[in-house]
């Protein structure tokens, strides 16, 4: 099954995608596949690493994922 990609290539004009934006296309990526490694979400979703860092910590946080090195897996 193929994942549509988080962002349009128009993000600079767009600016960045705001967190609740991030959050949902994340949920829909996890449904799909369940575990995913930090560098697919960060292709995916055209963020940097430490933004997703960042929202896979609010979404552990929530209870909604795991996290593990280099990957995080829907609960």
């Amino acid at each position: 099954m193929e994942i549509k990609r988080a962002h349009s290539l128009n993000w600079q004009k767009e600016g960045p995608m705001p967190y609740y934006e991030r959050e949902e296309q994340l949920m829909n990526i996890f449904l799909q596949r369940n575990t995913v490694t930090m560098d697919e979400l960060a292709e995916l979703m055209f963020v940097s690493k430490p933004t997703l860092r960042r929202d896979l910590i609010k979404l552990e946080q929530k209870g909604l994922i795991l996290r593990s090195h280099g990957t995080a897996s829907l609960v």
